[in-house]
């Protein structure tokens, strides 16, 4: 992001300087965002498994509509009520099928996984990332510059945990690759898509298209990693699913009527 934040176009005719309360609201997303909330998500994703947390991630826009609401004011019908039942009820099923039951449901196991909590827990950091980036959105048109600080400050209070935790610094040769395709591409590239989002179409809508990576992490869970999907996840899935697409189906009802 800093060769873009500082070549682009948007960088050349920005004149505004960032005021203080803008260098606070940058230190929250990136320590929450960008720290503490992958932090939950990679420890959850070492307990459980690459579907289980494809799905499970379904719940960063229950928690950013959620605080939406509650925080932001805004406003749902009974559908998108409806919408977010639905979506809890597919989170906390998937969450409380363990790797032991072969992904079927049965009351006497009806626990949650470790893994699955932290990552329940990353998706609510990052539900209030995104409502607290709108803002930010809004105030700073260079969408690089705000991935550029946000990286900064989150990679350094990553780097600050390790240190405190004793975790060791130690890859191969051949893992470089990966960790540059994750950097680059599952981090960079991909905030930056998602704040540009923000600015332009406002948070609801840009969650709803983000929730198809649950559909996506499935389908490459399958081929990539040769992960077995039970029937019990595929139905969880749909349950996520439908509840998003409830959710919006008011704002994308909205659109349809604006373009008539």
């Amino acid at each position: 992001m800093f060769p873009i934040a500082l070549i682009g176009e948007r960088n050349k005719k920005e004149k505004e300087s960032l005021e203080k309360d803008d260098y606070t609201i940058l230190l929250i997303i990136g320590v929450l965002g960008g720290g503490i909330a992958p932090f939950l998500f990679f420890e959850g994703l070492k307990r459980t498994t690459a579907s289980d947390a494809s799905v499970l991630e379904g719940g960063e826009l229950l928690f950013t509509v959620i605080i939406a609401l509650l925080f932001f004011k805004e406003k749902l019908t009974k559908i998108g009520y409806m919408g977010i039942a639905i979506t809890i009820i597919g989170i906390t099923l998937i969450s409380s099928l363990s790797s032991n039951t072969n992904g079927q449901f049965n009351l006497n196991n009806f626990n949650l996984n470790y893994g699955n909590i932290l990552i329940i827990f990353s998706t609510l950091c990052w539900g209030l990332d995104n409502n607290i980036s709108k803002i930010i959105s809004k105030r700073i048109t260079n969408t690089a510059k705000i991935v550029l600080l946000k990286s900064l400050i989150g990679g350094i209070f990553l780097l600050a945990v390790s240190f405190f935790l004793g975790y060791k610094v130690i890859f191969e040769i051949t893992q470089i690759p990966y960790i540059l395709i994750l950097g680059i591409g599952g981090f960079g590239l991909s905030l930056f898509f998602f704040i540009e989002s923000l600015r332009i179409i406002g948070t609801l809508k840009t969650i709803v298209i983000f929730s198809s990576s649950a559909i996506f992490g499935l389908i490459l869970s399958f081929i990539i990693l040769n992960e077995k999907i039970e029937i019990m996840q595929l139905f969880a899935a749909a349950l996520v699913i439908l509840g998003l697409y409830y959710v919006n189906k008011d704002e994308l009802n909205y659109l349809k009527n604006i373009g008539k």
